[in-house]
């Protein structure tokens, strides 16, 4: 009888300890499907929401072929063709340029699912470019860790090089996933600001936290480390994170705050993940704006 209730033990032991293995095997080797979510078609784009804009398409440093949207400000476009027809130079239209802001949304869906957001950034008076990393959207490829950080980059040179916008007059936000990405860029450039937004520290912090019972830091691939890259950056930074946040803890932007560097600020809002900024849009636009322009 002891024999048999060892043996029992012992079998159930093995079957748990097997199903464990092959369900951390599966998790390795299909970690890209717990990143990345793209989806190719665009719901909508900034016409449906009264915003003119230019269907951007650029190429990256490997070869990738992105797609984006670059949408100005009208009193901007107004003013450069009025400027056209009295022949003035180009430099008195830099004196009242409003700034740019590169936007890179979070890990789902495609820039269409952010067009509320870019809305209201556009009421604040900035110019607007989002784009779709490889894989989503009209973007060619497939999303990796590495492959988003040279998105980033081909968006900042996008901006100095066809729109002849200046690093000091461009604000890097990302929200989510985004927010690391937008933190890696800012630390490998110099923009005028910097907005991090439901961000987590690291991507595997969280894995860890989802998965308690295996061991995620040692055997994750994606890295997303957020909090690292903001300690190499130099520009001011505004973390946004909301206490109600289910999938990214309130204290994972705390940190963040903690770790970034030179003038900062924190603007806590209300709201789950992906529609606190609604929720909390007179704090969101006010907080945004204060920093922006007193930066």
């Amino acid at each position: 009888m002891i024999l048999k209730i060892v043996y029992i033990i012992i079998s159930a032991v093995v079957l748990i300890g097997f199903i464990y293995l092959i369900f951390g095997l599966y998790l390795y080797f299909n970690q890209s499907k717990y990143v990345y979510f793209p989806i190719k078609k665009l719901l909508s784009t900034p016409s449906d929401y009264g915003m003119d804009y230019e269907d951007i398409f650029f190429v990256t440093s490997d070869g990738i072929k992105l797609n984006g949207w670059y949408i100005e400000q009208k009193e901007q476009i107004e003013q450069k063709e009025q400027i056209d027809k009295i022949e003035q130079k180009s430099s008195d239209i830099e004196e009242s340029k409003p700034k740019t802001l590169i936007i890179f949304h979070g890990n789902g869906g495609n820039i269409s699912y952010s067009l509320e957001l870019i809305k209201l950034f556009y009421e604040m008076k900035l110019n607007i470019f989002t784009i779709d990393y490889r894989g989503y959207g009209n973007s060619a490829g497939f999303p990796t860790e590495r492959g988003t950080y040279i998105d980033a980059l081909a968006s900042w040179d996008y901006l100095i090089n066809e729109k002849n916008t200046k690093p000091e007059d461009i604000i890097i936000y990302g929200k989510s996933l985004g927010g690391s990405i937008a933190a890696y860029l800012a630390a490998n450039r110099n923009p005028s600001a910097l907005i991090i937004d439901s961000t987590f520290t690291s991507i595997k912090d969280i894995g860890s936290q989802l998965y308690p019972y295996l061991p995620v830091k040692k055997f994750f691939k994606f890295n997303y480390d957020t909090e690292k890259y903001l300690k190499s950056t130099t520009c001011p930074v505004i973390v946004i994170h909301s206490r109600d946040d289910e999938y990214i803890p309130f204290s994972h932007g705390l940190k963040l705050y903690e770790t970034a560097k030179g003038h900062k600020c924190f603007l806590e809002i209300e709201g789950d993940h992906n529609s606190c900024f609604l929720k909390s849009i007179v704090t969101f636009k006010k907080g945004i704006k204060s920093f922006i322009y007193t930066n």
